[in-house]
Formats: structure tokens, C-alpha cells, sequence
């Protein structure tokens, strides 16, 4: 008994002073391992900061690869690498992480991570350009699937660079059930040409600079998300798309506004349930004259709208409540304060958006909007 309560006041003692006790290291590597095998990646991430034998497991093992890969070029990269990217899914173990070395080099290049449930992070941020060389990735899956990699179906790329971007697309060719794929911070990726098979069904490309062209053939896709400067996207053959995301946080980057492209952009995805926007690229399409009511084509299946504005004002609200009259059976509208702002010509004072339920709601909506505040309502049916 006497044991007990010294160990619960010493628990009280250590929550009192702003320390986590440690209760999950005193299970054995089994039981931790087992339970690796039933979370996901994030969620074994987040337990390292609350057990010592929990991220003594997670740490990543070294393994110098022969050559020094920063001075190769990208075949002789991806036959170095392939191999070890091959040996190491084929490992029993359901969480594996590996920090990849060149010869004779004390920093790391790449770290390869192995989750529960398929999941596959490679991360090639451990090797720093100066100035990144450009260069386009086809990721297609026409190639045969290498046993290995049958097991992949959530792929997440970060800082991949031009020498490892045919490993790359090797690895995607042979993902063959891949559901999932993440691109991130790939300096330098200036085209992406994506040609999936029937499983990819979730693709988010975040944070990358250089990126001018993006072209989308996934018949199965269903989310899209996009955090960027705006590129040329084109998507082809999604009839099942349900959920975009354009988040052009970056504004126009280095490119001229392209009028037409951006039409032709929201004609593809016209057809979606929910659609998050940058506030500012609705300005600058009535700035320049598009009256959105007048196109031919509607989002008549929008349920619910996403707006990211840097700066909600009446230019904001009226560009906005021109759009919103596209938008047949939209429920729920969202205003976010956030993003960037772009000049643009002044534009005249639009009407409200017609189908809200009572002008009291309609001057409700308007007044959140210049107050600056998110805004939420619920069309009338």
C-alpha cells in the first residue's frame, strides 16, 4: 500500500512541476512495437516526446550509401539508391526509420521512414542546394510494380531535388496500390506530370517555389489540395473529384495573370462538393471582367465554399457575392481571414448574392465580412 501511494504522489509530484512521467517505457519492445503496427506515422512522431524507449525505437538507423551522391548524377543516384530503398520495405519490422549517409560525409542526405498501414516517407531535406537546378518529374504507372513496393499506399515526398527525381518516379511506377501521395517543399520541381493508375484517390503538392506546370490524369482522384504560388494546373479524366483546395497563399509568383487558364481551371473542377479558394483570385477575375453568372458553366454540386482573404473589405464581399451566385446548392460558406494580397483595378459595386434567405441575412453576411470576422451560413432550401 505504502509503495502505491509513493509512487502516485511521486506522478502528483512530477504533473506539479511541469513534467510528463514517463509510464509507456516500462512496457516491453514487443508491446511498443505492437502498438507502432496500429497507428499511423504522425501519431508515432507525437509519441517520442512522451517516452525514451518510444523514440529510442524511432530513431532512425545510419547507412552509408558507397558513392557521395551530391557529386553523382541522377542515374547513378537512383541505382545507388533504389536498392536500399528496396531492402528496407521488405523488412518485417512495421515501423523502420533510416538515415541515409554518403561516403565519407558526416551529414545526412535522406531519411527513409517506414509506417504502419503503408505508409512511406522519404525525405531528402539533409542535402541543401544553393541554388537548386530545375527539373520535371513524370510520374506514371505504366511500369511493371516491383514486389517491394506492393505494400505502399501512402507516399509522402519531401525536398526531392534533381538527383533523385527518377528514383523518384521509379518509386511511384511501382506503387501500384498507392491511395495517397504527398509532394512538399521540392525546390527546384518546375513540371509535374502525374499519370495514376485507378488507386491514387488523395494528392497534396505543398510549398514549392519553382513549380510553373501541373498536370493531373487520375480517374479515381477524389481530394486535391494545392499550397503555392498559382501554376498552370490542368486536370484530365477525374469524374470523381469531390474536394479541392487552392490555397494560393504565394500570390502570382513570377507568372502573369492568364485569364483564361483560370476559367478553364475552375471549369474542371466545377463538379466538386467542397472548393477552397483564395479570396484574392476572385478579385482579379472580376477585375478583369468576368461576370461569373454569365459563364457556362455553374458549380451546381458545391456544398460547401472556403474563402482565404488577406484583407476582407467590400471589394472582398462584392467579388465574392458575384461568384456565389454560381454556386446553385451551395450550404455552407466559410471566410478566413489570411493569405495575400494582390493589386488589381478597382471594382464596381456588385449586387448581393441572389438565394440567401432574407436581405437581414444577406446585410449579416456583408457586415461579419468588413468586420473582419469568419463568416458561416446556411442556404435556404
Amino acid at each position: 500500500m505504502s509503495s502505491s501511494v509513493c509512487g502516485s504522489s511521486s506522478r502528483e509530484d512530477a504533473v506539479l512541476m511541469g513534467e510528463r512521467p514517463d509510464l509507456i517505457s516500462s512496457l516491453p519492445d514487443d508491446i511498443l512495437k505492437n502498438i507502432m503496427s496500429m497507428i499511423s506515422f504522425k501519431e508515432a512522431i507525437q509519441i517520442t516526446t512522451l517516452s525514451t524507449s518510444w523514440r529510442g525505437l524511432v530513431s532512425p538507423h545510419r547507412v552509408t550509401v558507397e558513392c557521395n551522391i551530391v557529386r553523382s548524377d541522377a542515374l547513378e543516384s537512383k541505382r545507388k539508391l533504389k536498392p536500399i530503398i528496396e531492402s528496407f520495405l521488405g523488412s518485417r519490422e512495421s515501423f523502420r526509420s533510416l538515415k541515409l549517409y554518403p561516403d565519407l560525409c558526416d551529414r545526412d542526405f535522406a531519411v527513409c521512414t517506414r509506417g504502419a498501414h503503408g505508409e512511406l516517407h522519404l525525405d531528402f531535406s539533409g542535402h541543401k542546394e544553393l541554388v537548386p537546378c530545375t527539373f520535371g518529374m513524370v510520374l506514371d504507372h505504366s511500369s511493371c510494380a516491383g514486389p517491394r513496393f506492393s505494400s505502399v499506399r501512402n507516399l509522402h515526398l519531401r525536398s526531392v531535388s534533381h538527383l533523385v527525381g527518377n528514383l523518384v518516379g521509379d518509386l511511384f511506377s511501382s506503387c501500384r496500390i498507392l491511395e495517397t501521395l504527398k509532394l512538399e517543399k521540392c525546390r527546384g520541381l518546375e513540371n509535374l506530370d502525374i499519370k495514376s493508375n485507378s488507386f491514387l484517390k488523395n494528392l497534396e503538392i505543398a510549398d514549392c517555389p519553382n513549380i510553373a506546370t501541373i498536370t493531373i490524369s487520375a480517374e479515381n482522384l477524389k481530394s486535391f489540395s494545392y499550397k503555392g504560388a498559382l501554376p498552370i494546373i490542368q486536370l484530365i479524366n477525374i469524374p470523381h473529384l469531390v474536394d479541392v483546395a487552392l490555397n494560393l497563399g504565394d500570390g502570382l509568383g513570377n507568372k502573369s495573370f492568364d485569364c483564361e487558364e483560370v476559367l478553364s481551371l475552375l471549369s474542371s473542377v466545377k463538379d466538386v462538393e467542397i472548393l477552397t479558394v483564395s479570396g484574392w483570385l476572385i478579385e482579379v477575375l472580376c477585375s478583369a471582367g468576368v461576370i461569373f453568372s454569365a459563364l457556362d458553366f455553374k458549380f451546381s454540386k458545391l456544398k460547401e465554399f472556403r474563402c482565404v482573404c488577406s484583407k476582407i473589405s467590400s471589394k472582398t464581399r462584392d467579388s465574392l457575392a458575384c461568384f456565389l451566385n454560381t454556386t446553385t446548392s451551395l450550404e455552407e460558406l466559410f471566410v478566413k481571414d489570411g493569405g495575400v494580397s494582390i493589386e488589381q483595378p478597382v471594382l464596381a459595386r456588385a449586387s448581393f448574392v441572389e438565394g440567401l434567405c432574407y436581405c437581414e441575412e444577406q446585410c449579416s453576411v456583408a457586415e461579419r465580412l468588413e468586420n473582419g470576422q469568419d463568416c458561416r451560413f446556411h442556404r435556404g432550401k
